[in-house]
């Protein structure tokens, strides 16, 4: 289930009417196409976005593989593309429920899908997932939601910015521990990836 602290929906009033809405949802989805478009041509892609102008939603999703691979999948798919897919599709359908509601829903998707794939599998290490970044515009009011590291900024009319719903660094400390190990114990990278202390911290977080 998508963690309390983190994915609630944070409401603003916005005065945008139907037309308003549709087009901001259709011309976000634009600039988002781009940018998934770049980075699948860089080779595996694990964004994806989802659009559903008539629920005023427009989200982006950024998976996560675990550290097994998955078999009978398709060609190219991974376990954190294909975590970005339910979500998008969830959001990309549906119109009813909340945010909240309607990431649980995908969450549980997830892990029947993870279930199906890695059944023998305790470790939490192998399990896949995607941050996600949604926005929904209502009549009157927009309603944000984050998780993980997918932050939303709010660019304001005087170009001055703001991030209603704070960012939290959730790499910070695993960065700076793969960096020192492989500063200090002169480590590869792949080597530093699969110490144990790295898994350790990892896990931890």
């Amino acid at each position: 289930e998508p963690p309390e602290t983190e994915g609630v929906a944070s409401k603003t009033r916005l005065d945008l009417d139907y037309r308003e809405r549709h087009e901001f949802v259709q011309g976000a989805a634009k600039a988002a196409e781009v940018i998934v478009s770049a980075g699948r041509a860089e080779g595996a892609c694990e964004d994806k976005f989802a659009i559903n102008p008539e629920d005023g939603i427009f989200a982006v999703f950024d998976g996560a593989s675990g550290l097994k691979s998955l078999s009978n999948v398709g060609e190219g798919n991974t376990g954190g593309s294909l975590a970005a897919q339910l979500c998008a599709k969830v959001f990309t359908e549906q119109s009813d429920g909340t945010i909240r509601e309607r990431l649980g829903e995908a969450s549980r998707y997830i892990n029947e899908l993870f279930n199906e794939n890695v059944p023998s599998s305790t470790d939490v290490a192998d399990r896949f997932c995607t941050t996600a970044g949604i926005v929904r515009l209502n009549e009157g009011t927009i309603e944000l939601a984050c998780i993980a590291d997918t932050p939303i900024i709010v660019i304001k009319e005087d170009g001055s910015w703001e991030m209603p719903i704070p960012n939290i660094d959730h790499d910070k400390e695993s960065l700076q521990m793969l960096q020192e190990l492989m500063k200090n114990e002169n480590l590869t990278h792949a080597q530093a990836m699969s110490d144990p202390r790295m898994k350790e911290q990892l896990l931890a977080k």
